[in-house]
């Protein structure tokens, strides 16, 4: 009575166990790297057997059109790849046919469909297995073919063993199974017993659904078994001491509110830009924080200290607000904002307030005017925004609103991000490297990528983000006018604007013509909204436009302005400012 079922039990789990097991699997494996016009790559093997390729592509051309590449086993035809984008790595697997592949001396080439200018560079994989590494546990994919192949060079005696064998073992294994579960109810005693065969008929469908078989080791048939085994007896285990699970299900929930309490209770005293907030000045550097040859003040500014009054002798007094451009990656004394101070001293005594924060936006620079700015009495307002990213408004995410999955995540992008070298806030640096690159290449051409949006984007989706600008900016006019003192727009080009390379990779990323982007579109738009609310603005567009032909502006694999471009920028806004501001301060005041 203790063993009825047992027979059908044992035949459920040892039939999927038998059909997916394939202990004498060798794998195989070569890697390669072609690259060019055409290129040959040579493998040997001991037999035929269906091979997978598994491959990162990357086509070049400076041409409109994406010419298709051609892929000949042993000269035969096998595959043709059509790229998507440009200059942008795409990866794919393929079955290489059987029939195309012999004993010995293989090889595969790789060449465009036609003549062409452009050049590819593959690196390239190819195995017989497909996707999971042929390790402990071993769980191998292979075609349908090689399944064939391989069932076929059994004997029939061989296969009577084998299933035998694995009959026996199953036997025990669900004996074992029924002794272990004491379960007073039948559905939970069969269901433990059926368990272990669960996950194997599962792969087992999967290789009857798909032209693929799922290959498995001794040692993975066991976890697929064990773990579906392990999963159903916790369940029964949870059911039957339902007291003991509620219990630790509330312990675990009142830890982990008491967790986020004391996350939201530190961050409450001392503020983190880890965790969400919609302050202005979430990214605000510590007071003091080291930034290369000088100190953060003692407002997080990357300044010197400033007192709130006018110091005697001073003629203009200048608040200038803006985000990492002003905050700046170059040394305080390279700053354009310093440099702009220095440019103004033949106004008279001029000084400059550096009030910028990194990551800051259009709501954010309303924000530090109101709360920080108008203390200090200026005699004019300056705003830096950039066209990379100013358009953009930043939204709370989902996981944002609790403190814990916020610090998980952040752990988590910190491991995946790996060793940087990009400069962060306030970091304890002392030299600076103006040729130095702030961020790997593929990365900084997947942020150009990203922003490179509005540049194609059009009038009309452009036509909201340009208002909301705009009105931040009206408003804050109109509190500056109210507190006595002029503003005035800088606008900030983003390199992508003013780097015909760059702006042709870009493109090439996205598949279009660079003559489809339009990168004066969004200083055009902006332009025209400030000019239509009486706001003075000076666009460095043109003059970066065409001092970007002979002087690299840019830190390298960066978006912010390196020493030359800080200097250009400095210079451009003092000729600005003397013209067309404090010549009109003089006008007024006579």
């Amino acid at each position: 009575m203790a063993f009825r079922g047992l027979p059908a039990f044992s035949l459920v789990l040892a039939l999927p166990a038998y059909l997916l097991t394939h202990e004498s699997f060798r794998p195989i494996e070569h890697r390669f790297e072609l690259g060019g016009r055409e290129a040959v790559a040579s493998f040997d093997m001991p037999a035929p057997e269906p091979l997978f390729l598994e491959f990162e592509l990357v086509v070049r051309t400076l041409d409109t059109e994406r010419p298709a590449v051609a892929l000949h086993l042993n000269a035969v035809g096998v595959a043709r790849i059509q790229p998507e984008k440009l200059y942008v790595q795409e990866r794919a697997r393929l079955l290489l046919p059987h029939s195309a592949l012999r004993a010995g001396r293989n090889q595969l080439a790789v060449t465009f469909e036609r003549p062409t200018t452009a050049v590819f560079e593959m690196r390239a994989r190819l195995h017989n297995y497909y996707g999971i590494s042929p390790r402990f546990p071993r769980a191998v994919v292979v075609a349908d073919e090689a399944a064939t192949h391989f069932v076929g060079q059994l004997s029939p005696a061989r296969r009577t063993v084998r299933f035998s064998t694995f009959l026996l073992l199953s036997a025990v294994v669900v004996g074992t199974v029924r002794r272990l579960c004491r379960c007073r109810s039948h559905v939970a005693s069969y269901g433990m017993m059926l368990a272990p065969s669960v996950g194997l008929w599962c792969a087992l469908a999967y290789g009857l659904a798909t032209p693929l078989e799922i290959w498995l080791s001794w040692q993975a048939v066991v976890l697929l078994a064990l773990v579906p085994w392990l999963l159903t007896a916790g369940g029964v285990w949870a059911y039957a001491h339902r007291v003991v699970v509620l219990r630790l299900a509330v312990a675990s929930t009142l830890t982990a509110v008491l967790v986020e309490a004391a996350f939201r209770l530190v961050n409450h005293f001392r503020p983190s830009f880890v965790f969400y907030s919609d302050a202005y000045d979430r990214y605000r550097g510590q007071p003091g924080a080291r930034h290369f040859d000088s100190s953060l003040n003692s407002r997080g500014f990357n300044d010197v200290e400033h007192s709130l009054s006018k110091p005697p002798g001073v003629a203009h007094r200048i608040a200038a607000i803006g985000d990492s451009f002003a905050f700046g990656v170059v040394p305080y004394r390279a700053n354009y904002l310093t440099l702009l101070e220095a440019e103004l001293v033949g106004e008279g005594p001029v000084e400059v307030i550096n009030m910028g924060l990194s990551a800051a936006e259009p709501r954010d620079y309303l924000a530090i005017l109101v709360k920080e700015g108008l203390k200090f009495d200026p005699d004019l307002v300056m705003v830096g925004f950039f066209m990379g990213n100013d358009f953009e408004e930043t939204e709370k995410r989902a996981y944002e609103s609790f403190y814990i999955a916020t610090f998980f995540r952040f752990l988590w992008q910190l491991w995946k991000a790996g060793p940087s070298v990009a400069i962060g806030l306030g970091s304890p640096v002392s030299a600076y490297d103006d040729d130095q690159a702030s961020l790997p290449l593929d990365r900084f051409l997947e942020i150009a990528v990203d922003r490179a949006g509005i540049y194609g984007a059009g009038e009309v989706a452009l036509k909201e983000p340009t208002s909301r600008a705009a009105a931040y900016l009206r408003e804050m006019r109109d509190i500056s006018r109210r507190a006595g003192a002029d503003l005035f727009v800088v606008l900030i080009p983003d390199q992508v604007q003013i780097d015909r390379a760059l702006q042709d990779q870009v493109a090439q990323a996205l598949g279009v013509v660079t003559g489809r982007l339009d990168f004066r579109l969004p200083n055009r738009l902006l332009a025209d909204e400030l000019t239509r609310h009486g706001i003075r603005y000076l666009d460095l567009l043109p003059v970066f436009e065409q001092e970007g032909r002979r002087t690299r502006l840019y830190k390298p694999h960066d978006t912010h302005w390196n020493i030359a471009g800080n200097k250009l920028a400095a210079s451009q806004i003092a000729a600005f400012v003397r013209e067309h501001v404090l010549q009109d301060q003089a006008d007024v005041s006579r």
